[in-house]
């Protein structure tokens, strides 16, 4: 056999092999597709119109086939409308009536595509030594067919006219089905299509359960999955219900029950704007949020996860709903009622109770108060009376008594008012001095009384001088030399007494002077009537000051004194602290001197806290003071003018003793 009837059959067999590989895959990658719809006309038209709409049809094959099987063309309206007019033949006197067909297919692009195939595969040729190449056929997959709808428009006279509109739709446009909760819903967007009857069917036993013409694009129907597990709907244009094969049939599974929960804030009540819904999802699902039949926020399919969400309140009642929706779209809800109330409760006084200064150890606070479901004073529940009226005692400390005082809601409404009273105790009363020196005069005086007079018994009843005459007189004298000299030595006696009695009485005046010249002009003595500085000085102490400490020497910080207040009108003991030209402030309960935390721990324990919001820089010839006990003392903190002059200091504390001569001399 020759070389050129090797190279022919070789080329023989290739056909063969490229035709079987042709057949081969134009019946795995290509799939054709028909859609038929069929039209009832029962009236006479002098010509008919048909508008056919679907996604892509100008690429697709559409025949209109009369009740004769005569075949009519279409015409390309656009990429998704055609249209065909059909007029009365010459034979006859109108357009016949019957079935009419419309056929939608793909057979053009699968055509299309046969004929690429073929192409790609004719570039193969053989090389020079007789081998053969092959070119590669890309697969491919035609596109389903959409949704298509015919509308039939039919006229009397020769001009398109819509005399009538039929539509039928195999597949309605946005047709869509699922559950809410219990409830089945189908919803469609093609409101063309006119009413719409849907029939549900209990799968299980095949009994109707429901079938309703449906004015509009929504159905509802209550289903309960205890009774029904799958439902057979089928769903139909009322114009096309009497048309085979216009009908949609579906099996749906009644169960909605998503893998997931929905959890709200404990509350209900409230005045905020938001509260925290949380969802707990155990798949991907995706939330809406609805709110008084408003949807307030749909999300994206969420990652299984805990998610929270910020729930928007309205004043009044707010009515959740939340849903959990799955891929189909099926939904169920978790409830929440709400109130929101953004009225705070009323509150008045009889007066008013800022910056009131007052002696009284107590202040009575009363007014009215109304829609509240507590109050509150310095968060003691206090009672309110059935007319809505209050009246409470406050027992004041020294001092300055912030009180605060609420009204307030389970919502979270409040009506506050804080009221400022400063408790002033004189904290130091000045004893009675002359009271005191006299007290004490009168008692020396007694006790020389009574010493003299025991002196007296044990030397008898007469009280002679070395230079009395009679002194030195003879025992033996007569008797009558005696009695008459007894006249006058009783005379000189009383004269002796006298004199004693005079330099005694002079002794005492001079004693009681000095006394009071001691006392008025180098101390002064004050019993301590409050705790302000304790425990330093504890109340009911009576306290020595020196009065001429500061004559030739500084005031020092750490020193107590005495102090007359004018603002006050009393007299006070507390510590110095701040000198002329200090910075005094408070941090986290210290004292901070210009920058530097003060040491204190001399008079003053770890745990005692001194505060203030307050920072103070003491003028010259000033001094700042507080008392030991920092959180009950009414001092430089809290004054209207909170530095005390030079001259106002009246000594510096020299001793006590533990109990008030105030009492003693009260006693007695």
């Amino acid at each position: 056999m020759n070389k050129k009837v090797k190279i022919a059959e070789k080329k023989y067999l290739k056909w063969v092999m490229l035709c079987i590989i042709l057949i081969s895959r134009c019946t795995l990658s290509v799939n054709a597709e028909e859609k038929e719809s069929v039209v009832s006309i029962s009236k006479e038209y002098t010509q008919i119109k048909f508008t056919i709409t679907c996604d892509g049809i100008s690429e697709l094959d559409t025949k209109i086939i009369s009740p004769s099987n005569r075949e009519y063309e279409v015409s390309i309206v656009d990429d998704n409308t055609v249209e065909c007019i059909v007029d009365k033949a010459k034979d006859q006197p109108c357009v016949a009536k019957g079935e009419w067909r419309i056929i939608v297919s793909n057979d053009s692009i699968r055509e299309k595509m046969l004929i690429n195939q073929q192409e790609s595969d004719n570039g193969e040729s053989l090389d020079q030594e007789g081998q053969d190449s092959e070119g590669e056929v890309p697969e491919e997959v035609i596109p389903n067919i959409g949704a298509v709808k015919v509308v039939v428009e039919g006229s009397k006279e020769k001009i398109v006219e819509a005399d009538r509109n039929i539509v039928i739709a195999t597949d309605i446009v946005g047709l869509v089905m699922y559950f809410r909760d219990d409830t089945f819903v189908v919803e469609w967007t093609d409101t063309s299509c006119g009413d719409v009857e849907i029939k549900v069917t209990n799968a299980g036993n095949m009994q109707v359960l429901d079938k309703q013409t449906v004015k509009g694009n929504l159905y509802e129907f209550d289903i309960d999955e205890n009774k029904v597990s799958e439902i057979f709907v089928e769903i139909v244009p009322l114009v096309s219900r009497n048309i085979e094969g216009a009908a949609n049939s579906y099996d749906i599974s009644v169960y909605n029950h998503p893998n997931g929960t929905i959890t709200y804030e404990d509350l209900e009540i409230t005045n905020r704007d938001t509260i925290i819904a949380t969802a707990t999802l155990e798949e991907d699902y995706s939330i809406e949020i609805w709110n008084n039949g408003k949807l307030q926020e749909k999300t994206d399919v969420l990652t299984a996860g805990t998610h929270d969400f910020d729930l928007v309140t309205e004043v009044g009642d707010n009515d959740y709903l939340i849903y959990i929706v799955d891929e189909k779209g099926n939904k169920r809800s978790t409830a929440k009622h709400l109130q929101k109330d953004v009225v705070a409760p009323y509150l008045q006084f009889v007066q008013e109770y800022m910056d009131i200064i007052t002696s009284n150890p107590s202040i009575t606070i009363e007014g009215r108060v109304e829609e509240q479901d507590y109050f509150r004073i310095n968060d003691l529940d206090v009672q309110v009376e059935g007319d809505h009226t209050f009246k409470y005692e406050y027992k004041l400390k020294e001092g300055l008594n912030r009180i605060n005082i609420v009204a307030g809601d389970i919502a979270g409404n409040i009506q506050e008012y804080n009221a400022s009273v400063t408790y002033v105790i004189p904290v130091e009363d000045p004893v009675d001095v002359r009271g005191v020196v006299l007290f004490i005069g009168i008692g020396v005086f007694l006790v020389v009384i009574v010493v003299y007079k025991l002196k007296k018994r044990r030397k008898g009843d007469m009280i002679l001088d070395e230079d009395d005459p009679a002194f030195f007189e003879d025992k033996g004298n007569s008797k009558e030399k005696a009695n008459k000299e007894e006249k006058g030595n009783s005379v000189r006696l009383m004269i002796k007494l006298n004199k004693y009695a005079v330099r005694n009485i002079v002794e005492m005046v001079t004693l009681l002077i000095t006394g009071i010249v001691l006392l008025k002009v180098l101390m002064s003595m004050t019993v301590i009537q409050s705790n302000s500085m304790e425990p330093t000085l504890m109340t009911g102490d009576t306290v020595f000051f020196n009065k001429l400490a500061y004559v030739r020497k500084d005031i020092s910080r750490g020193d107590i004194i005495a102090f007359w207040s004018d603002e006050q009108n009393a007299l006070f003991a507390k510590r110095v602290i701040g000198l002329p030209g200090d910075n005094i402030s408070f941090m986290d309960g210290y004292v901070n001197i210009n920058g530097k935390f003060a040491d204190e721990s001399e008079y003053i324990g770890e745990d005692v806290e001194t505060n203030s919001i307050k920072s103070f820089t003491v003028p010259d010839g000033c001094y700042f003071v507080l008392g030991d006990n920092r959180e009950n003392s009414f001092d430089s903190r809290f004054f209207d003018n909170p530095y005390i002059k030079r001259e106002s200091i009246k000594g510096k504390f020299l001793g006590k003793i533990g109990f008030s001569i105030q009492s003693l001399l009260g006693s007695i």
